[in-house]
């Protein structure tokens, strides 16, 4: 069986989707530096396509390098990374299901309550 793979466009359109169905729900949703980390892990990587693990690892990688610059003591670096760690999930939910819900990645992503998650971030 073949794997699955992404063109930068699918990957730059599921970023996208998933950046806007956050900035619909939270006031300031910090997703820009996640798409320029994102790219630039990708980046090391060529010009693609990409399988689901490699956009996965790149966008946690780009998290990750996000989270060591925060202040754990502010309740708001605490909201910037809910919303960063959901914006993974929903951005690797749109790769494999364009056109899905921000609620229909968070029933798959955390098997909860969408409306108890977007209580985290808004």
């Amino acid at each position: 069986m073949t794997e699955t793979t992404y063109t930068r466009a699918q990957v730059t359109t599921a970023l996208g989707t998933a950046h806007g169905q956050l900035d619909e729900v939270t006031d300031t949703a910090p997703l820009g530096p996640l798409g320029t980390g994102t790219w630039a892990q990708l980046d090391k990587l060529g010009a693609g396509p990409f399988t689901r693990e490699q956009v996965m690892t790149a966008l946690n990688e780009a998290a990750n390098e996000l989270d060591e610059d925060i202040e754990y003591e502010c309740s708001d670096t605490i909201w910037e990374q809910d919303v960063r760690n959901l914006a993974v999930n929903a951005a690797l939910y749109q790769l494999e299901h364009p056109g899905a819900s921000l609620h229909e990645a968070i029933v798959s992503g955390y098997q909860t309550d969408p409306d108890k998650v977007l209580g985290w971030v808004s």
